[in-house]
């Protein structure tokens, strides 16, 4: 059953876009990070009361086109990280530090570029045993191969190790989960039109992440939409296509 939807942006009637949340086991919030139509960044908290949800005032973390929108919550740091791809420099992958306060005051650090070459197709997630976060995502520069990077938030200093490949072929939608029973990343993706889609589990170690072989999911063809998530209870992890 649902209660009833709230508004959290209406400036007018284009919309926005790269809309993604992560929840704020700190300050018991929603944070909800997306782009506005003219794609300058934003991040909004959310307060839920029974059935309700109410929002505090919009903050802008990017005043450039900041596209392919993840945001993933670090319960040891107590900050989110949202990465995007920065439209207005060279579509840069980017990510930036977002606090949210016990009142829904939103706040970011300075972005940073942990890749200075054009990344599309991310996505984000936090490993709590070792206090990092990696980013998957679809290496344009390198032939649009798959792969990975670690980041590390200090204080609310954000810092990244160098980037590693998990194959050598053009990767689609490489969304993940983080099995913390494993210690490992599920990271689904496909490799374009008329290809299996496939898994590989992502290990952290230090600023570093390494890959399994790949597994193949399915037979029937490349997908859309994919996505993946994490069953503490069961301790298992799903993926979706």
């Amino acid at each position: 059953s649902f209660g009833s939807d709230a508004i959290f942006w209406n400036a007018n009637t284009n919309g926005i876009e790269a809309c993604d949340l992560s929840f704020d086991t700190n300050v018991n919030k929603v944070l909800i990070t997306y782009a506005d139509n003219t794609s300058d960044g934003y991040g909004i908290a959310g307060t839920v009361s029974g059935t309700s949800i109410s929002f505090g005032s919009a903050h802008r973390f990017e005043t450039g086109q900041a596209t392919n929108q993840k945001v993933a919550f670090d319960n040891n740091s107590n900050v989110h990280v949202v990465t995007y791809l920065d439209g207005s420099n060279s579509q840069y992958g980017t990510a930036a530090v977002i606090q949210v306060a016990s009142d829904g005051t939103v706040t970011s650090q300075t972005p940073v570029v942990w890749l200075s070459s054009e990344s599309q197709k991310m996505d984000i997630d936090f490993d709590t045993t070792n206090n990092k976060f990696l980013i998957a995502f679809r290496d344009v520069g390198s032939s649009g191969r798959g792969s990975a990077i670690v980041g590390t938030v200090s204080g609310t200093t954000l810092s990244f190790g160098s980037k590693n490949n998990w194959n050598t072929s053009n990767s689609q939608d490489p969304e993940m989960a983080f099995n913390d029973t494993a210690g490992k990343f599920v990271i689904i993706y496909d490799e374009g039109s008329g290809t299996d889609v496939k898994y590989v589990e992502a290990t952290i170690s230090g600023t570093s992440v390494t890959f399994s072989d790949t597994v193949v999911v399915d037979t029937d063809g490349s997908t859309d939409y994919n996505d993946a998530i994490y069953d503490s209870n069961s301790r298992r992890t799903v993926v979706l296509y």
